[in-house]
């Protein structure tokens, strides 16, 4: 059963991405728009994660594209991006400097950032990214303080979608799942919570959640106010 583990993760992840579009169709070219982008990065990130942080069975095995990573970066980005939308009902309007030229200057930074310090250095790679997520929300935020709570608010509502995907999955469908596959699992990193849920997954969640929840508010300039 452990081979179907991501993917039921990613099937599930893609019940809420389908249920976000329907409640807000106005974003769905938003959402759509970031989900592209995780998309991509699912694929980067994970030739990093799946030497130091976790290597899962997948439905077609050991091949140089994972359908898994590449749905998971698509459905978890879109969502990230959209769900403080949702929940609060804010959309999204012009009137902040643009800073497109910056954001992808700190996107070439997180990279460059992750093989030095990964394939170079051998730091553990999802620390090394929750870290550069933290630093990029906070340099943002700061360069748009009206972006703090919904960076914030992202983050724990990225968090809140998964406890209960993962409980299901990995606590009572496939119990063992990060003893076998998890790295971590024996360092002084190997924390659990709410059972079997690594403190390390839901931590990159909430890392993710914020800087996905108003990257692109802080790279197109676009503020985020209540439907009216």
């Amino acid at each position: 059963m452990d081979q179907y583990a991501y993917m039921l993760l990613v099937l599930a992840l893609a019940v809420v991405w389908a249920i976000i579009a329907a409640v807000r169709r106005d974003m769905l070219r938003k959402m759509v728009k970031m989900s592209a982008y995780g998309l991509a990065l699912g694929a980067i990130a994970e030739t990093w994660y799946g030497k130091d942080y976790w290597q899962p069975p997948t439905l077609l095995g050991d091949t140089l594209i994972v359908p898994e990573d590449l749905l998971f970066g698509f459905t978890i980005t879109g969502i990230s991006a959209t769900i403080y939308y949702a929940v609060f009902r804010k959309q999204s309007v012009a009137g902040e400097v643009r800073r497109r030229p910056f954001f992808f200057a700190l996107f070439i930074i997180g990279l460059s950032s992750m093989h030095v310090l990964c394939s170079v250095f051998h730091f553990n790679s999802l620390l090394v990214s929750t870290a550069l997520f933290v630093i990029f929300t906070v340099v943002s935020v700061r360069l748009r303080t009206d972006l703090l709570l919904p960076a914030l608010k992202s983050g724990l509502l990225s968090v809140a979608v998964v406890i209960p995907i993962y409980i299901v999955i990995f606590d009572i469908i496939c119990g063992d799942f990060w003893s076998r596959y998890w790295l971590l699992a024996d360092t002084p990193w190997g924390i659990t919570l709410l059972g079997n849920i690594p403190a390390t997954e839901l931590w990159w969640y909430f890392t993710w959640g914020c800087l996905v929840g108003i990257g692109d508010e802080f790279s197109s300039g676009t503020k985020i106010m209540p439907v009216r």
